[in-house]
């Protein structure tokens, strides 16, 4: 799914990417977890300008729930100081979701299964 997220990002479904046309602080980072720590490295990069999709599993473990994007994959979206993420359900949608000012979450944790 990484690679149909590239793919709608670089609008070249199939095709070779292109170069990238935005400038290095607004590159995608894809972050694994969705917990405390991952979510504090997720604000970090956020408010430094980049792209964030964070990857969890269908049913997280998480002890500090108001401070997890995690808590996403259960009601849908969840604000941790100010920032919002949003369940995603297609690396499309996840794409409009950064393009929108969301961090997307995948509740499933595929998108680096092709």
């Amino acid at each position: 799914m990484l690679a149909e997220i590239l793919q709608v990002k670089n609008n070249a479904p199939g095709g070779l990417m292109m170069k990238p046309s935005h400038p290095s602080g607004h590159q995608l980072v894809v972050i694994r977890g969705a917990g405390d720590i991952a979510s504090g490295v997720a604000l970090r990069l956020y408010h430094a300008g980049f792209k964030v999709i964070m990857l969890e599993v269908e049913k997280p473990t998480v002890i500090r729930c108001t401070v997890a994007f995690a808590q996403a994959v259960f009601d849908g979206e969840m604000m941790v100081e100010g920032v919002t993420a949003r369940l995603a359900t297609s690396s499309a949608e996840a794409m409009k979701l950064t393009e929108r000012g969301f961090i997307p979450v995948d509740g499933r944790s595929r998108l680096f299964i092709a």
